[in-house]
């Protein structure tokens, strides 16, 4: 298993879009992939899957908060392999 982080404070940056690309390039090779959307505007969320996202629980309340990860928290995404 590998992890491989984006990250950068600024904004417009583009690191959602080469987290995008660089995950479906991953998982059209066949690996699989988990995304991890930290960003408080959940645009990669919302574009795994297109638009099916519309989450109640941020990452703040599991992380700051503690409160657990609901399975229904966790969204398929558009993309085989891809989660």
């Amino acid at each position: 298993m590998k992890i491989i982080t984006n990250t950068n404070q600024k904004g417009g940056t583009g690191k959602t879009s080469l987290t995008l690309l660089l995950a479906y390039g991953l998982a059209d090779t066949g690996h699989t992939v988990l995304v991890i959307d930290l960003d408080q505007q959940c645009d990669a969320s919302y574009l795994l899957t297109r638009g099916a996202y519309n989450s109640s629980q941020t990452s703040y309340e599991v992380l700051a908060k503690e409160q657990p990860l609901r399975p229904e928290e966790v969204y398929s995404t558009i993309a085989g392999g891809l989660t």
